[in-house]
């Protein structure tokens, strides 16, 4: 019961994070401080556990796909942590009762079988990471197809490379047209060329598309037609390839569907046919 009542005071009573861990905490592109720019309270505690295994080997994160989401390091690893924990524990919950009351089964089970289910709970939130982080370069390179399309316009209207960038990015809506206009605003303060952002932007997140945007610009020159053909052949390739992959995979989940009605439909002649094999091995 204290127990229970510290850990409820402790809920109720808001952190205060100290001065260090705000001083040691990510930016705000990382998701970790809130919109006033503090600490929030699984931050904290995720900072202390990323402090704790820093030094284990083999503890490795999706940093970049962290970056890409716009996630904090700090909170993964303990989301991982709290999972590999759980999934350490509940074997005893469940086994250790049935031991106690004379189940006959080996000591070690709940132990073998608690630690094959940390591993899975620590593994587990790295493969939602990836495959979020996944959906979010396919969304990027869709708004990049709209980008292309649109520096065109600009391009077109003679418009220079660098106001073409610019004027399109603050134009644009969603997280994808923000992260550029960041990168170009950072490469505008900094006094070194939008494409050079862009390629760093690219090697940051991953962002193959944004890439084909940062070399078509830099090589263009104050031809805006024929650059804008230039960006309308590229927006129209990336828009037929992403179109491909979505045939691809739909393809690919289609044949996935296929082995779930074979099994129903084998199981089904077994059902209709074993009550006259039974009755044909019966008579003979």
């Amino acid at each position: 019961m204290g127990a229970g009542l510290a850990l409820l005071v402790r809920a109720l009573v808001p952190a205060r994070a100290g001065l260090g861990e705000a001083l040691r905490a990510p930016g705000p592109h990382t998701g970790a401080a809130g919109a006033s720019g503090a600490l929030d309270r699984d931050e904290v505690w995720g900072q202390w556990v990323l402090r704790r295994l820093s030094g284990l080997p083999g503890i490795t994160l999706p940093v970049r796909d962290l970056e890409l989401l716009g996630s904090s390091p700090a909170k993964l690893v303990l989301k991982k942590a709290a999972l590999a924990g759980m999934g350490f524990v509940w074997p005893w919950v469940f086994l250790l009762p049935p031991m106690l009351v004379g189940l006959p089964m080996p000591f070690a089970v709940p132990g073998v079988v608690g630690v094959v289910t940390a591993a899975l709970g620590w593994w587990i939130p790295d493969l939602e990471v990836r495959a979020k982080a996944k959906r979010a370069r396919r969304e990027f390179a869709y708004a990049m197809a709209a980008y292309l399309d649109l520096i065109a316009l600009q391009r077109g209207a003679d418009s220079g490379p660098t106001e073409a960038l610019a004027r399109t990015a603050k134009v644009a809506h969603g997280w994808a047209f923000r992260r550029v206009d960041e990168a170009l605003m950072r490469a505008q303060v900094e006094k070194v060329p939008p494409w050079q952002a862009l390629r760093e932007l690219t090697r940051e997140l991953g962002l193959p598309a944004l890439d084909d945007v940062a070399d078509i610009m830099r090589q263009s020159s104050h031809d805006g037609a024929a650059v804008a053909n230039t960006l309308r052949k590229r927006a129209a390739s990336l828009s037929t390839h992403l179109l491909e992959e979505q045939a691809a995979e739909a393809n690919a989940d289609s044949e996935k569907m296929t082995a779930p009605i074979s099994i129903v439909a084998v199981l089904l002649m077994f059902m209709m046919g074993f009550p006259a094999v039974l009755r044909i091995l019966s008579i003979g």
